[in-house]
């Protein structure tokens, strides 16, 4: 983008710097050149042998082939300025999609860990169950259990909390 806007510059000042000197093709296929009020053809000033009519249509021609240059440049400018803009939404738009990847993901750990602590605490009680069953827990292992089924009683609700909030 620099470099387009630097070549820009650069033709304008080209342009503007030879300014003094323009060169015109008229309709009949001549070629002249104009030095503000002189004309030349070949290196030779012909503006006194030109008839009024000539020098007009020269004239004429300059003015319409510098008009249309303007014009290019305006055009050039405003697609130039249009080309700021995209780009600019387009970064926007990946800044914005960056951080809705970045919400998912994080919507997606939280989940995670809810299911997991969820399973956690579901293991924990088919195995309190199942030592339970078999008459292999003792008065306080049962205690520890019950410590155990708060903490992840705790956990697993303070996971869902979290994971609702972010949704």
């Amino acid at each position: 983008m620099k470099l387009k806007i630097t070549l820009a510059l650069l033709t304008l000042i080209i342009i503007s710097s030879c300014g003094s000197s323009e060169k015109v093709i008229t309709s009949d296929g001549k070629l002249y050149t104009v030095k503000g009020k002189k004309i030349y053809q070949n290196d030779n000033e012909v503006t006194e042998s030109l008839s009024s009519g000539e020098k007009s249509n020269i004239f004429n021609t300059l003015d319409k082939r510098l008009e249309a240059e303007k014009e290019i440049e305006e055009q050039q400018k405003k697609l130039e300025k249009e080309q700021e803009r995209l780009e600019k939404a387009q970064r926007e738009a990946k800044k914005k999609q960056e951080k809705l990847e970045k919400e998912l993901k994080e919507k997606n750990r939280a989940q995670e860990k809810y299911l997991d602590a969820k399973k956690e605490l579901s293991d924990a009680r088919k195995t309190y169950e199942r030592r339970l069953k078999k008459g292999k827990l003792s008065p306080n292992d049962i205690v520890d259990w019950e410590i155990k089924f708060e903490k992840l009683k705790k956990e697993v609700s303070n996971t869902e909390r979290a994971y609702k909030k972010l949704k």
